[in-house]
This record gives structure tokens, C-alpha cells and sequence, in this order.
């Protein structure tokens, strides 16, 4: 294979093309190349002819002619068919969880023609499988749909994708592979947000300070930076499974911790430990995600951040089978942003990595004010109507049920600017608890119907000026990603009128990055705010 993911220092990756070692000295060259597909180690050798340099599994598996296949991409496969299916993890009822396979929206027309055809499609793990077929019914036409499945292949394996049918559609795997990514002897990983999470694809990477779900039937590693508990349960090939609930605390400066618990999760999950989370962060306008990311505001380009372990990152673009780099705009020296044009079709983004499941996907989307006589009721957990004109910051983050008498979606904004997306299909919805959650979009077929903000919240209560200050004089030295914290905390200044104090944060971030010692003064302002709550 032509390229490889060069781990060249701990926690961090970079993906390298075979002819740039060519003639020198490659140091550690035994430990430091793994393939981008399967993440087994893989080493660099010159042959000679028309390919001299290349990568090459020592070992080969079943799985190596696969590898070869998409890291290279000598099929023509597109995006999606070479990361795959996506594999969601979903809250179902109580402390109990669902495992679901994605299938990306393929447009009504093609949904009709695979009906029309009597059209089916096998999902297989191991001895078990699931048939459903592709139609209106079973499949959603715009937004992704996620088929349950209570069943795994056997460790190291992948789920097969297959499509039943003497005239089967052929764009359907355009966005469908024919594969999902299986779990690994030690279960799986999954993102982590209250409403559920995206798996960890096998080879790609977690990060320290985040939160993600554990799949295991047991997960008790002895490391002490590695903590976790117990949120809940799944059933899959009919046994028990337990989802835990995970964070890591080390740091790439404790080299033998760090390099320990990155052999664990590699071992056991099949995914690294990376000190920075390579990762495009929205920044203006603000989106919604409905399988892309959509901005609610009109504008002719979305400006992002780009967070990433390596001094220049690679931000990637993908047309049909083909990858070209993005340019960089440098804010700071450590700051990098890119702008995306707002187009009505997808624009798809990757940082450091091509195909690695982990992409972003930009949409644009007219939004337009409706006129037509929706209806909506909005009930507590208790059974009691909610005003929309009393909706408060509470009772939004709450429980909530809601009645509507047609299909629509609604997206829940947090004062971080990400949102929760959920399908209102049926008459009665309920909506699980979020936390700070602060706005309420309700958009049907021709666009916007109901938009509401919550009451603000009264004026925090601390010494703003003293604050601003310490803010002002920690405007130097090293620059780290932004968390999602400090921007709430700026959001909630926003909000409560403490203005000054909200303009010495924005001004202390730049890009996707903040001064850390800025972040230190508002680790303190939170310990106050929550001291004084």
C-alpha cells in the first residue's frame, strides 16, 4: 500500500506517502507505520520498478487484501464506501441501550425504484443476520436512518452489508457499503453525547478529557487515569452487555502512562490515544446537524477551526473517489481556520486522516418562514401543558413530550452552539433531557415554522471587574483548543449582561484556540459561579 499513519511521536498521527522515505533513515521503523484501514503495524520497503516504495502488512489476514483496497483507493470506491456504515448507540428505555447501523439518505426517488423492485437488504454478523427492505416505509428519503440490530460479529470481524435484488439500483452504494465496522476483543468505543454516540471506527483515535460510552461485557483496566462507571446495559448475540461511561486524564508529557494506556485501548479496542483530537470545529454562523451540518443563518461561507496534534495539519476534501487539501488561514501561529463555501451540496471535511469515518459534512439549506397552521403542545414529565412564551432554560433542559399534527423536526440548541436533532414522525415524541439547552427550532418542508429562545437567567453573581482583569493580563503565551465549557461560560456572560466580561473572552479566543492562561482564570470563575449558585 502507498500510505500509512506515521505515529512518529506519542499521541500524535500524521498519514504518509511511501516515497517521502525513500533513500533516508527511517528511526524506529519496526514500531511506528500502521495502516489507516485495520491499524495493525505495517512496514516501509523499496522493491524496485514502477512502485518501489510501499508499505506492507508482515502479517497478512483475511482482512489485508481489503486494506490494500481502500487505503489506496484502486477501486474507484467512494467515501463512504470505503469508511463504511456508520454504528450508533442509542438510549432506548431506563438504563437499557440500542445498537443501530446508519443508511445515509438516498432520495425518494431511488427509495421508489428499490420498492418498485423489491429490494432488500442483509445485514450479517457472525451466524445471525437482519433482512429489511428498502422503501419509504422502512427508510427515511432525507435524513439518516438507523436500523436496530441486537447482534455482533465475532471479534475482529466486520458486519457484511449485502444487497437481495435481480435489479438492484446501482446508487445505492454510492452511499452504502457493503460493510460497518465490527467491535474488537474488548468491545467498542462510542462518542459520547446524552442522546447517544457514533462508534470509534477501528484505527482511528480517542483523546484525554472527553467523554465516550464503553461497550464491554466488562471494562475494569488498571490504570489509575482511567476512570469510569456503570450507566446502563445492552443485549447482543443474547447475552448482557454493560455500557459504561469513560474519561481519560493523562498527558503526552507522561510518557509512560500516556504510551501504556495508548497499548491498552490498541490492544483491547483497536484505536490509539491521541494527545489533540484532530477535529473541524463549527465556528460562524452557527448549524444544526441533520447528517450535515447545516448553518441557520445565510451567508456565503462557514468559517471553522481545525484542532489538530500536528504543527500543519492536513484538512481534506473529497470529490467522488478522489481527496485535495484545503488551504489554511492562520489567525495566529497557532491558530488555523478555513472557510467553507455555504453550497447546497455536501462539503466534506477530514483533519489529518482520509478515510477514517471521523468526517464532517457542510450543507446549506434554505430556511423560510411557514405559513401553513402547524400545531404543537408541549408537555413536562408530569403531564402539564408548557407555554412556549414560559419555556425557560429548566424546563427545556428537562424531560419533555411533545404533540405535533405533522411530520416535522425540531433542533435544541445549547449555549455551546451544538444541537440536538430529533425526527418528529409521530404524534407524541419525547424528548430526553439535555443540559443547557437553550433554543427551540421546529422547521418543516418549507423551512422555519417556530423558533423560541428561554427567559434569561438573572446576573451571575461575582466581581466581573476583578475577573476582566485577570483576563486581560493572561492575553500570552501558549495556545491550546478551546473546550466546550468556556464557550457555554462566555454564552452564559452573553446572556446575563455581564458584557465586559464576555468581550475579554471572546478577544482571548482566536480560531478554534484560547490563551491557557485565560483558561485558568475561568477555571476559577466557574468554581466561583457554582460556589455562589
Amino acid at each position: 500500500m502507498r500510505y500509512a499513519i506515521d505515529r512518529f511521536r506519542i499521541g500524535s498521527e500524521e498519514e504518509v506517502d511511501a516515497d517521502y522515505f525513500y533513500n533516508k533513515f527511517i528511526p524506529r521503523r519496526q514500531d511506528r507505520f500502521f495502516c489507516p484501514e485495520c491499524g495493525e503495524i505495517v512496514y516501509w520497503r523499496s522493491k524496485g520498478g514502477t512502485h518501489p516504495n510501499q508499505f506492507y502488512h508482515k502479517v497478512k489476514t483475511e482482512r489485508s487484501p481489503e486494506c490494500d483496497k481502500r487505503v489506496d483507493g484502486r477501486s474507484g470506491l467512494n467515501l463512504y464506501e470505503r469508511i463504511g456504515l456508520p454504528i450508533f448507540l442509542t438510549p432506548s428505555f431506563g438504563e437499557h441501550y440500542l445498537l443501530n447501523i446508519g443508511f445515509p439518505p438516498v432520495g425518494a426517488n431511488l427509495l421508489n425504484q428499490a420498492a418498485a423492485y423489491c429490494v432488500k437488504i442483509n445485514i450479517i454478523g457472525g451466524a445471525r443476520q437482519r433482512a429489511i427492505y428498502i422503501n419509504q416505509t422502512n427508510f427515511y428519503d432525507n435524513v439518516t436512518t438507523l436500523v436496530p440490530i441486537d447482534f455482533i460479529p465475532t471479534y475482529s470481524k466486520n458486519y457484511k452489508i449485502q444487497i437481495e435484488s435481480s435489479n438492484t439500483p446501482f446508487a445505492l452504494r454510492n452511499k452504502w457499503a457493503d460493510y460497518a465496522d465490527g467491535f474488537d476483543i474488548g468491545g467498542a468505543i462510542f462518542t459520547y453525547e446524552e442522546t447517544g454516540g457514533k462508534k470509534i471506527r477501528r484505527g482511528d483515535g480517542i483523546s484525554p478529557n472527553r467523554q465516550y460510552y464503553i461497550v464491554a461485557k466488562t471494562f475494569s483496566p488498571s490504570y489509575s487515569e482511567i476512570s469510569s462507571r456503570v450507566i446502563g446495559e445492552i443485549m447482543l448475540n443474547g447475552e448482557k452487555y454493560t455500557v459504561y461511561r469513560m474519561t481519560i486524564n493523562v498527558t503526552a508529557n507522561d510518557e509512560k502512562s500516556f504510551l501504556a494506556i495508548s497499548n491498552f485501548f490498541k490492544s483491547r479496542f483497536g484505536v490509539c490515544l491521541l494527545e489533540t483530537f484532530p477535529e473541524v470545529i463549527p465556528l460562524w454562523p452557527p448549524v444544526v446537524e441533520q447528517d450535515a451540518m447545516v448553518p441557520v443563518l445565510k451567508g456565503r461561507k462557514i468559517y471553522c477551526g481545525v484542532s489538530s496534534g500536528n504543527a500543519i495539519p492536513n484538512v481534506y476534501g473529497y470529490s467522488g473517489s478522489d481527496t485535495y487539501l484545503l488551504p489554511l488561514k492562520h489567525e495566529r501561529q497557532e491558530c488555523k481556520v478555513i472557510e467553507i463555501p455555504a453550497s447546497m451540496k455536501e462539503t466534506i471535511i477530514s483533519v489529518d486522516r482520509k478515510y477514517v469515518g471521523r468526517e464532517i459534512v457542510f450543507k446549506q439549506k434554505n430556511i423560510e418562514w411557514s405559513s401553513f397552521s402547524y400545531e404543537i403542545i408541549l408537555e413536562d414529565d408530569k403531564g402539564t401543558d408548557i407555554s412556549m412564551s414560559a419555556i425557560t432554560q429548566e424546563i427545556l433542559s428537562s424531560e419533555l413530550l411533545i404533540k405535533a399534527n405533522a411530520k416535522m423536526e425540531l433542533y435544541i440548541g445549547s449555549m455551546d452552539n451544538t444541537y440536538q436533532h430529533i425526527v418528529i414522525a409521530e404524534n407524541t415524541v419525547v424528548v430526553r433531557a439535555r443540559k443547557n439547552s437553550v433554543i427551540l427550532y421546529f422547521l418543516v418542508e418549507d423551512g422555519v415554522f417556530l423558533c423560541r429562545e428561554t427567559i434569561q437567567v438573572k446576573h451571575l453573581d461575582f466581581d466581573e471587574l476583578i475577573y476582566h482583569k485577570k483576563i486581560k493580563q493572561a492575553y500570552h503565551g501558549k495556545m491550546v483548543p478551546v473546550p466546550r465549557w468556556a464557550m457555554y461560560l462566555l454564552y452564559n456572560c452573553k446572556a446575563t449582561g455581564n458584557l465586559m466580561l464576555a468581550e475579554s473572552i471572546a478577544e482571548a479566543i482566536h480560531g478554534s484556540k484560547i490563551y491557557v492562561g485565560v483558561l485558568k482564570v475561568l477555571m476559577d470563575l466557574r468554581i466561583d459561579i457554582v460556589s455562589k449558585s
